[in-house]
């Protein structure tokens, strides 16, 4: 392997797997040291900065300072060639082992992953990632964010969230060259606090799937904000976020009715056989 750090990898993983089914961690677990000491500096400097012509500005309120590429076309060369290392099969066997899940396949086409780039004020507001992709045949279920910016404090802010509910069970820096691996479905909900450093937080994003056994028609495919755990800095009229929480309450109502009617749908069809 030219960038991971495969041998590294096995002798954690025995204490990774431990974290991995610790119920108090929530389905995440930490990697240090998940790169090569020889690929960092290659990585770091090649990461492009704020005037790269290839990154899709898509800040807003939920998604405040945030830029990010998926186009794996346009990246440096050596960004390249490190995404294609982790969606090869040493890599997935690793994700496989540490978190247990069999047949776990890669998203070359890289949606909504790719390279993030946020600067300072930055943040993402807390949710849960979307579970299904432009192939109905396909469920998310973990991912893995790799952070190689060259320094990072607590005190810069910029932290990975874990949420169950209301309350905040995880807040982990993202130490350079560190990992994150995390468990997705509808209840993981996570965000990034807002960045108080005058330091851009790099990181890379990959997604892994799993083969759907029959249709699931509550699947999402959009993201679910949680518009109730507004961020401190968040800026927005109190009117409109009420109506935007109760139209993305009804929206998880709808789904969840979809659910139920296509279970019944099933199960006359069934009797009739």
């Amino acid at each position: 392997m030219r960038f991971v750090d495969l041998e590294l990898l096995r002798r954690q993983l025995p204490e990774l797997m431990k974290a991995w089914q610790d119920p108090d961690l929530h389905k995440v677990v930490v990697v240090d040291g998940f790169l090569r000491p020889t690929a960092k500096y290659e990585v770091m400097h090649c990461f492009p900065d704020v005037t790269w012509d290839g990154w899709d500005p898509i800040s807003n309120t939920l998604q405040f300072g945030k830029r990010s590429c998926e186009r794996i076309e346009l990246f440096p060369p050596t960004l390249e060639a490190l995404l294609h290392e982790l969606n090869s099969s040493p890599v997935i066997k690793f994700l496989e082992e540490l978190t247990q899940t069999e047949g776990l396949l890669p998203d070359p086409h890289l949606v909504g992953g790719g390279l993030h780039y946020m600067q300072h004020g930055g943040y993402l507001w807390p949710h849960a990632d979307f579970l299904q992709a432009t192939n109905p045949d396909l469920k998310r279920m973990i991912n893995l964010v790799l952070y190689v910016h060259p320094t990072w404090t607590g005190e810069m802010g910029g932290n990975f969230e874990r949420w169950e509910g209301r309350e905040l069970v995880r807040r982990i820096s993202p130490a350079p060259y560190s990992c994150v691996i995390f468990r997705t479905d509808g209840g993981s909900i996570h965000g990034v606090s807002q960045i108080t450093a005058n330091c851009p937080r790099q990181s890379i994003a990959l997604f892994y799937y799993s083969v759907v056994r029959k249709p699931d028609v509550s699947l999402d495919h959009t993201t679910a904000w949680s518009l109730d755990l507004k961020p401190p800095s968040a800026s927005i009229d109190r009117g409109n976020l009420f109506w935007a929480s109760m139209l993305m309450r009804g929206s998880l109502c709808l789904k969840r009715g979809a659910k139920y009617l296509n279970k019944k749908a099933e199960q006359l069809v069934n009797a009739g056989r």
